[in-house]
């Protein structure tokens, strides 16, 4: 996709169709910009769902199962238990 448009006088452009589609950006997501010599890249900054369920997938492709609340406070208690103590 290679199209020109213009910028307004508040330097602001429109991201086509074709490309907010392609990227799966919508309205309130976030974008981040990074330049090169005489280019400019636009990005979409991934939301937290986003992570979370990217690690959620990540942990059960690789058969791993979340921690639960449970289990961190399980956690907390025999790590008091032995008489150690947070740094």
């Amino acid at each position: 996709m290679s199209t020109s448009y213009s910028i307004t006088s508040k330097f602001q452009v429109t991201i086509p169709k074709e490309a907010r589609e392609k990227l799966g950006i919508s309205a309130n997501d976030k974008v981040q910009f990074k330049t090169g010599n005489n280019y400019l890249v636009i990005e979409k900054v991934p939301s937290m769902k986003d992570v979370a369920d990217s690690i959620a997938a990540n942990l059960k492709e690789r058969s791993i199962k979340p921690a639960t609340d449970e289990d961190i406070k399980n956690a907390r208690s025999n790590f008091y238990k032995k008489g150690l103590k947070w740094q």
